[in-house]
């Protein structure tokens, strides 16, 4: 499984048979991927989704889908999506600050993957317990530095299911 910065907030998330794009923008390049994932219940998404080439499902609405054999579970809190993806073995959980904030009763997880828009407390990562905690977004940076832990800057970041870290570990995606 691989998440990669498309723009500065939306990221990409492939696995082996299936590939997400999460919040597009209208600025953003035109990139392939089999569904789109709207974080923000945002009004505008339909110019923001022509950039997605070849996209066949657009998730924006709680419930239980599954595309190219993974698994999504979706809940709406305040007019921000939680979503629990079960990619190539991996449990990964994807939301926003506002998100994570209301959502922090759904357990443990491999990756969080935290779009960083407001404000951040260390607490929502923690009450996650994940393997590794991706970071991205306008206020990313930020949180890194309140977490206090060491971690790794890149574009692109890629784990297996197999290969987990035995501490927990911290990725800024730029």
């Amino acid at each position: 499984m691989e998440i990669s910065v498309v723009d500065r907030s939306t990221i990409r998330i492939k696995g082996k048979n299936v590939s997400f794009i999460v919040d597009p923008t209208s600025s953003m390049p035109k990139t392939p991927a089999d569904a789109v994932l709207f974080i923000k219940d945002s009004q505008d998404s339909d110019s923001q989704v022509s950039k997605v080439v070849e996209a066949r499902v657009i998730i924006k609405g709680k419930g239980s889908y599954e595309v190219g054999g993974a698994r999504i579970t979706s809940v709406k809190v305040n007019g921000t999506f939680f979503y629990s993806l079960n990619i190539d073995g991996l449990n990964i959980f994807l939301t926003n600050t506002k998100g994570a904030e209301k959502e922090q009763d759904m357990g443990s997880c491999n990756i969080l993957v935290l779009n960083v828009d407001g404000e951040f407390k260390e607490s929502l990562v923690s009450s996650f317990e994940p393997s590794v905690s991706v970071l991205y977004g306008e206020k990313s940076e930020g949180a890194v530095k309140l977490l206090g832990k060491e971690h790794q800057t890149v574009s692109k970041f890629s784990q297996t299911a197999d290969k987990l870290p035995a501490d927990p570990q911290v990725v800024l995606l730029k």
